[in-house]
């Protein structure tokens, strides 16, 4: 069996959370969960905020009837509303709470019978152009549902394009200031707004990316800064190690040649365990940072160990946790850690 490991802190997770509800001015907090709780596990994620988290937010039905199945009794949120009447038929079953996003999804909720008894979250666009109603549409889908038989509660939903510069709100935020009159909730805030931007007067905001500990806001804001802890770790082991001789390349396309004789190790990570594809990327072996050289493989990577004579088959490489942090390494390869969470979840 290849020596790969994907592991998962619960220590540290139950410490995001606590950090980010000191930090956090919103009166409650969605835990984010979408997409396998990016890569972490839904299951995972789940049983241990499950004493701790105000609440949960997924995309798909899927994710909403399993945290039901696991007992969770806290509010789920659909953020991205149903996406059939079949789904608009589950909101009541399972006591969820539903974005609407469009026209179409305000019809089918101000169809439902009034022991539906839901809280709609209606999405406003405020510069994403994506999934949302427009501004100038809003008043006219909150007025639709507030009157509709189904409502309890009316909240205000919308996603910042920007959230993660010093600057980003306040264009977004003053779009809103007349709908924000007509709602009893407000959600506003992601992972970056709800940490970095100070109070926003949110009820419910969706903290996501931060609570697997990486920095909303990677060159604005250190993670450590934020005093969050990395939850998942990707590991492996040095399995082969020799010489390269001056002028040797290694890799494919032979992209690095060695400019002396090199002491190489080959370590079983690579693109297929979602390790980007990228140059000028680092590892640790052993606790100490070393370079990636040449072209990540499928399944291999080969690192530089002129400066760890003492390195031998079998040592441990961390390709992402304490050090290096994914958001080093999501740098380095020009991505972003959410790609690299949900690339290594699949596995």
């Amino acid at each position: 069996m290849r020596p790969l490991q994907k592991t998962l802190d619960s220590a540290a997770l139950r410490h995001n959370w606590h950090t980010i509800r000191a930090r956090a001015t919103a009166k409650n907090i969605f835990a984010v969960v979408k997409s396998r709780a990016y890569g972490h596990g839904l299951p995972f994620v789940a049983e241990t905020l499950r004493g701790l988290a105000d609440g949960f937010a997924v995309v798909e039905m899927a994710d909403a009837r399993a945290l039901r199945a696991l007992c969770i009794d806290k509010p789920i949120l659909l953020m991205s509303g149903p996406f059939s009447t079949e789904e608009v038929a589950e909101l009541a079953s399972l006591r969820l709470w539903t974005a609407v996003c469009n026209v179409q999804q305000m019809q089918w909720v101000s169809a439902l019978p009034a022991s539906a008894d839901i809280n709609v979250f209606v999405k406003v666009d405020i510069g994403m152009n994506r999934l949302g109603i427009a501004v100038d549409e809003a008043k006219m889908v909150l007025d639709a549902i507030t009157c509709a038989p189904a409502v309890k509660h009316t909240a205000l939903m919308a996603h910042f394009a920007n959230a993660d510069e010093p600057a980003g709100l306040q264009v977004p935020l003053d779009r809103l200031q007349e709908l924000r009159q007509q709602v009893t909730m407000l959600s506003l805030g992601n992972s970056a707004a709800t940490l970095l931007h100070g109070d926003i007067g949110d009820d419910w905001a969706r903290v996501g990316i931060a609570l697997y500990g990486s920095s909303p806001a990677p060159t604005w804001c250190h993670r450590d800064s934020l005093g969050l802890r990395s939850v998942m770790t990707l590991k492996t082991k040095l399995i082969s190690i020799r010489l390269v001789c001056v002028g040797d390349s290694v890799g494919y396309g032979r992209t690095w040649c060695a400019a002396q004789d090199t002491r190489v190790g080959v370590a079983a990570c690579g693109y297929g365990d979602g390790y980007p594809r990228a140059q000028g990327l680092q590892v640790a072996v052993n606790g100490q940072l070393v370079p990636v050289l040449g072209r990540v493989s499928m399944e291999l990577i080969i690192i530089d160990l002129t400066n760890l004579p003492d390195a031998a088959v079998g040592d441990e490489v961390v390709c992402w946790g304490k050090t290096p942090s994914i958001d080093e390494v999501a740098t380095a390869a020009g991505r972003v850690s959410y790609e690299l969470f949900t690339a290594a979840g699949r596995g």
